[in-house]
């Protein structure tokens, strides 16, 4: 459901903006709000024009890693270790 302003509810709203802004902010700030609705209906309206396909191929170059590859590395396992005995304290 959308709210309806009345003129009262409209008297107020500017009253405030005045008071956050001063009387001699206004222009300026409405100026903001204006430059900026316009530079976004220009944004929107270019979005409309149709875009030229590319059928340009590219090639792309094999990855080399920065780090050497190391064969003889040892090789960690994952798997989980069967539980052993509990180790008592030698006393």
């Amino acid at each position: 459901m959308i709210p309806k302003f009345g003129p009262v509810e409209l008297i107020l709203i500017l009253v405030i903006v005045v008071m956050l802004f001063g009387l001699g902010k206004l222009p300026e700030v409405f100026g903001s709000i204006g430059k900026g609705v316009r530079e976004f209906r220009n944004a929107a309206n270019a979005d409309d024009a149709p875009v030229a396909p590319t059928t340009q191929m590219v090639s792309v170059a094999p990855v080399t890693p920065d780090i050497p590859i190391v064969p003889d590395a040892p090789v960690v396992s994952t798997e989980e270790k069967p539980a052993s005995e509990p180790s008592t304290p030698v006393v």
